[in-house]
């Protein structure tokens, strides 16, 4: 009997920290395995003032501390929409919506021709059970819950990156199955990291860079061009005249060979 008490002590252990503690595990547990649930649509693209809608995704720029993140996104004169944080930015692709004269911030855009993009979401391989979760407010409260991950990612063709990742969480109610990922705003859900790396061709092949460098290089074959020297003037007494002006180069990118 008391073999008996000691096995079954042994096996409430774990049930116990997992019904206490089950978010905790949860999280550890997806460092290091999820399960991945499908590989999603990229477009359309939007940004609705809060975040990024993906597909029909909403993901917002809001941290786990329930704040938004130091994300900016804006388009520039070229009608080109910007993302950036702190001093990284990444060039997303021509907006296709025009400007809202009421101030209202939604922004539609599109990737340009050659970018790689994927929108790929995970779950946790193991929920966690809520048999006590009371709602004050009422209604039905959900038995298991879960962490769905999305992850976005945006290659251009110079080789700039942006990756950002969320975590969203998701309810079982024994009505009507699992809910709709959702941002729950407890501290728990919401943009994990943003990811930005420049590219080294970045430069050479972004269109609004290009044209810059065009006109640059219309600028420095202009100054290329050597001024010639002046005349030399008539020799009236008879001795060459030794201080004649030489051609002078402008030019600092141009160097004589010798």
């Amino acid at each position: 009997m008391s073999r008996v008490l000691l096995w079954g002590a042994i096996l409430a252990i774990p049930v116990v920290v997992w019904l206490a503690a089950g978010r905790a595990v949860t999280s550890l547990l997806d460092r290091f395995i999820t399960i991945r649930a499908t590989s999603l649509p990229v477009s359309p693209l939007k940004y609705d003032g809060g975040g990024l809608v993906i597909g029909n995704v909403p993901l917002v720029f809001a941290s786990l501390d329930n704040l938004r993140s130091d994300i900016l996104l804006t388009s520039d004169g070229s009608n080109r929409v910007i993302l950036s944080q702190g001093r990284e930015s990444f060039t997303l692709g021509p907006r296709t919506n025009p400007v809202d004269p009421s101030g209202r911030p939604e922004v539609d855009f599109v990737a340009d021709p050659g970018d790689e993009l994927s929108f790929n979401s995970w779950q946790s391989a193991l929920g966690w059970p809520t048999p006590f979760e009371i709602r004050i407010l009422g209604g039905r409260a959900p038995w298991w819950k879960r962490y769905v991950y999305y992850r976005f990612a945006w290659k251009k063709r110079s080789g700039s990156k942006l990756e950002m990742l969320w975590r969203y969480e998701q309810q079982y109610y024994s009505a009507s199955g699992w809910s709709k990922p959702a941002m729950m705003w407890n501290s728990q859900t919401g943009l994990l990291s943003v990811d930005i790396r420049p590219g080294d061709r970045a430069a050479s092949e972004d269109p609004v860079v290009l044209g810059a460098s065009d006109a640059l290089r219309s600028t420095r074959n202009a100054s290329d061009r050597r001024i010639s020297a002046p005349r030399r003037p008539p020799n009236r007494g008879g001795r060459a005249c030794r201080h004649a002006p030489r051609s002078f180069d402008p030019s600092p990118w141009h160097r004589k060979r010798a």
